[in-house]
């Protein structure tokens, strides 16, 4: 093998691991805006958003949203009723 394909290979390879790593950490950080934007319609700090990166922290906190008083549509959902 000449060393001129060996430096080309390990050239590519080192590329696509670097594009690989670069589109992996897009995917786990774009949720971040949307859950923030989430928090912020029911009056909870945006940086929340963070714990959604935790695993198992993210249940939890799902678990903890839906017990809490939401304020937007408190009142229509009680004049419903």
């Amino acid at each position: 093998m000449s060393s001129r394909f060996r430096l080309a290979n390990f050239t590519t390879t080192s590329l696509s691991a670097a594009a690989n790593g670069f589109f992996s950490r897009i995917m786990v950080l774009m949720p971040l805006y949307p859950i923030g934007r989430i928090l912020t319609r029911i009056c909870l700090s945006p940086l929340r958003s963070v714990v959604a990166l935790i695993l198992l922290l993210n249940l939890v906190g799902l678990w903890l949203l839906t017990f809490i008083k939401w304020p937007a549509g408190l009142a229509e959902h009680h004049s419903m009723l």
